[in-house]
């Protein structure tokens, strides 16, 4: 694998010198109130960092928010060739996650991608055909939760409606937000982009499917859920997947034999693409399990199927909203979040750390006071409200 290096051009440094050396603004510098703002508000207030790759086969360019964060959403224009940086791990090279219109793909055009060194792994698609037009688009990053939206007339109020899918993943716990496109110099909507608090509403899951690892048809070091396919070229001359199902992954890694993806519908040509995929699975003996029913249901299906994945992090209750979209299971699992890399296990201290004190405290609370009112599974709720107390009575 070729790595070329990055070009970088500081924007921040030619408007003003920088003396905060981890590219974080103090809170003495800037509002922590970091919520409803515009992209034209963060190069107003802090500059931004302009960051282009090139290589034999694409080009792109990331703008960064000049500040790291973890919990946030964001609503904007996409077509074809957008590639949104989520948790960009800036100065590594091309690790992050991207959430992309790729209007190349085979009935998989919404995509969310996680990239580490330049290896890709494609963690969720929405199981669509998107011709070249201009669609909201948005993503809720909560915790290890990133809900992926997609409507063509919705853009402000994207985050209200129903995800079209959920995805969990561990691998970066923060990092910078921005705007990003691949294959073409085009980026109009640099100025509409809107960060908005985290939604919590989900989307339940239709099916529970075990699955290989495939590549993602964009050659070596690019990894995907193996799931069925049925190619099938159009008269226009265009290659849709019959069987592709809108899915995201739950703790995907290329390095296991296995993973866990949700299924959260099929698609726009064939009805019984879900069952296809269900008996696929079975074929190749493995499991394609009936999705919960309540939250205890998803605690046991999750303790059964946790002693094969070693791997796991994200616990019970991301399992649990991943599968269910009920709002409050993911209060649950944004606590066990905090308090895992926090506290118990610290396995991603150091990212957090790179997010401004003060901010993570105002983080901390607002999740307290949502969890607090919660009035279902009571003793849960009970739990994780000491659990977010003890972190912010500890600090870190």
């Amino acid at each position: 694998m070729i790595k070329l290096p990055d070009l970088v051009l500081d924007y921040h440094r030619l408007k003003t010198p920088i003396d905060h050396l981890d590219r974080s603004i103090p809170s003495s510098k800037l509002d922590l109130e970091v919520f409803n703002r515009t992209f034209a508000w963060w190069v107003m207030s802090s500059g931004y960092d302009v960051i282009h790759h090139e290589s034999p086969n694409a080009d792109h360019t990331y703008s960064l928010i000049n500040r790291v964060m973890t919990n946030l959403a964001y609503v904007t224009i996409s077509r074809d060739g957008m590639r949104m940086p989520v948790r960009n791990q800036y100065p590594t090279w091309n690790s992050l996650y991207t959430h992309e219109m790729y209007t190349g793909a085979s009935t998989s055009d919404h995509q969310l991608v996680r990239w580490v060194t330049g290896t890709s792994t494609r963690i969720g698609y929405e199981a669509v055909d998107l011709p070249d037009y201009h669609y909201g688009y948005g993503i809720s990053v909560a915790g290890s939760t990133f809900k992926c939206y997609r409507d063509r007339g919705v853009v402000k109020g994207l985050l209200t409606l129903t995800p079209k899918f959920t995805v969990t993943d561990t691998t970066f716990a923060s990092g910078y937000f921005g705007i990003g496109f691949v294959r073409t110099t085009r980026n109009p909507y640099l100025l509409l982009t809107l960060y908005l608090p985290p939604a919590s509403q989900g989307v339940r899951a239709r099916a529970i499917l075990e699955v290989g690892v495939a590549s993602s048809g964009q050659g070596k070091y690019h990894y995907a859920p193996d799931l069925a396919s049925e190619l099938v070229k159009t008269e226009d001359g265009q290659v849709i997947d019959l069987l592709s199902v809108t899915n995201g992954a739950f703790e995907f890694s290329e390095k296991s034999p296995t993973n866990i993806v949700m299924v959260y519908d099929g698609n726009p040509y064939r009805s019984d693409a879900i069952e296809r995929q269900r008996e696929y699975a079975r074929k190749k003996g493995l499991r394609a399990l009936a999705p919960p029913r309540d939250y205890s249901e998803a605690v046991e299906q999750y303790s059964k199927l946790e002693k094969g994945f070693p791997h796991w992090l994200a616990g019970k209750d991301n399992y649990a909203y991943q599968a269910l979209g009920w709002e409050e299971l993911e209060l649950f699992a944004v606590v066990d979040f905090y308090y895992g890399e926090l506290i118990e296990h610290k396995t991603h201290y150091d990212q957090l750390k790179r997010v401004p004190d003060l901010e993570l405290e105002r983080d901390l609370k607002m999740w307290l006071g949502k969890l607090e009112p919660v009035t279902v599974l009571t003793e849960e709720r009970d739990k994780h409200v000491e659990k977010l107390r003890k972190v912010l009575k500890l600090g870190w």
